[in-house]
């Protein structure tokens, strides 16, 4: 491969971290802020009864989107008729779904017990349609890696869909905020990639290139599916008994998720369309590979470790009292959260290697293995079943692994190392700042010396031990500063 080939693709991943980078860090403070306000306004039972519904529309919204933004960024080659089909079949797609959830839209009400969740389910059931009409422009914008753009996208849809939330919540609408959050994030995405696109739909429709993606993307749908029940069952499950207990779960899940998010979807805008454009060099492959994947475990490890150590300080500054009971779920469920970047990650590995039917068998016998651990553990106590949901997920990282070695040139232990490490590290940071933190009684104080506290001792140990991801990120940083200076 050329020089100049290397460069740009260089280039691209620099730009696709800084663009992720800075995307979600704005859309998580964004998410953040309005999770606080929403959070201190609306009662558990609010935030239950909408994340039962919005369940069902995360559902839809997958089968919709039906695969294809990864099977368009896999092809080759991709022109105006594949975003085309995809746009028009998406659209006929939404329209149908919207049809029937409409029609059982009471039978979802009956069965939860909550005869509000009907008209909020039909209205919020409306961001489907929107939704579709921005997933052959995502598509593109994946495809041709304009991380830039589709990352402007998502922030501005945090930023008006937040607005209107808390604007609707502030006068007296409750869960109808969150209701047309949801909406406006859908239409705001759409048009935001509609314009940064150069695709335009037209009525030359011809469906053959459906035929063409559908071998690949039918896998990715029936696995995103699959993914959703997986990451929402204990939602569904919580909600046929009380709406106050899935609210609180749903409260601490929302926050570890956001911790989370920032690491898994700064790479997952480019992982995967990047991996695709070097499948067949596997020696420089390998080279990114375990690059990104030190960034991630050297990011995601230790920002769910800290949210541990700091959840009961941040839930009461944060939300306040009434939502001390999310406090222990959320400190289990950091344990899983932490291990999400990671699998994700694996996951686009595989994506690249158009492995979907592999990829469908992990995601399909996980969430077997799943059922069968809530099965065992379930009962009127909440965290059994999210202790054993967390563990498993840890344990199951190490399965996904296998798929990596199977189709690169990377041992299983090299991988293997490259995450112990980091844990390890962010493990002694936690153990040093929760004794600390014995000694702190102030929410506020706590919370600071804890994060100072946990800071300082993840970099001190890993300057120490000359971790290859900090002694980069410090000589970035002085060459930028020297660079400043010496322009001035």
């Amino acid at each position: 491969m050329s020089s100049n080939s290397s460069d740009s693709l260089k280039s691209k991943a620099v730009k696709g971290i800084l663009w992720g980078s800075i995307s979600n860090g704005a859309q998580q403070l964004l998410a953040v802020f309005f999770g606080i306000y929403l959070g201190r306004i609306l009662t558990p039972h609010d935030y239950g009864l909408v994340s039962l519904i919005i369940v069902f529309a995360t559902v839809c919204s997958s089968i919709q989107e039906a695969g294809f933004i990864n099977a368009l960024a896999n092809r080759k080659e991709v022109d105006h008729r594949d975003y085309n089909a995809v746009f028009w079949m998406s659209l006929m797609i939404s329209i149908t779904l919207y049809i029937l959830l409409f029609a059982i839209s009471p039978l979802i009400g009956r069965f939860y017990n909550q005869p509000e969740l009907v008209p909020a389910a039909r209205v919020l059931f409306i961001g489907l349609i929107f939704g579709s009409l921005g997933i052959s422009h995502s598509a593109y914008l994946f495809k041709t890696l304009k991380v830039k753009e589709r990352s402007l996208a998502t922030a501005l849809g945090t930023l008006c869909s937040g607005v209107v939330g808390i604007s609707l919540v502030y006068l007296g609408y409750a869960y109808w905020g969150i209701v047309f959050q949801t909406i406006t994030y859908s239409f705001t995405f759409s048009l935001i990639c509609f314009l940064y696109s150069d695709f335009r739909p037209t009525l030359q429709i011809n469906f053959a290139p459906i035929k063409e993606l559908w071998g690949f993307s039918s896998k990715i749908l029936l696995t995103r599916v699959v993914e959703i029940l997986n990451n929402n069952i204990l939602t569904l499950i919580l909600g046929k008994n009380s709406t106050t207990s899935t609210g609180n779960y749903t409260q601490a899940n929302g926050w570890s998720i956001k911790a989370q998010g920032v690491i898994a979807n700064m790479s997952h805008g480019f992982a995967q369309p990047m991996l695709s454009t070097i499948a067949d060099d596997e020696d420089r492959q390998k080279r990114i590979f375990t690059k990104l994947l030190n960034f991630i475990c050297f990011a995601a490890f230790p920002t769910l470790a800290l949210l541990n150590c700091v959840a009961e300080e941040f839930i009461l500054i944060t939300v306040k009292e009434k939502w001390l009971p999310a406090v222990p779920i959320l400190k289990i469920l950091c344990i899983n959260a932490a291990f999400l970047p990671i699998i994700n990650f694996y996951s686009n590995f595989l994506l690249s290697k158009g492995k979907s039917d592999l990829y469908m068998r992990y995601i399909i016998s996980f969430g077997v293995i799943q059922l069968i651990i809530i099965y065992f553990l379930h009962g009127d106590d909440v965290l059994p079943m999210v202790w054993g949901i967390s563990l498993f997920t840890m344990f199951w990282t190490f399965i996904w692994q296998l798929s990596v070695v199977a189709y690169s040139k990377i041992k299983y232990a090299e991988l293997s190392l490259i995450i112990t490490k980091y844990l390890i590290t962010a493990l002694l940071a936690g153990a040093l700042t929760y004794f600390i933190g014995n000694f702190v009684e102030s929410n506020w104080v706590s919370l600071i010396v804890k994060t100072l506290v946990f800071g300082i001792t993840y970099i001190s140990i890993l300057y120490v031990a000359k971790s290859e991801v900090l002694l980069e990120i410090i000589h970035y940083l002085k060459n930028k500063y020297v660079s400043k200076h010496t322009d001035n």
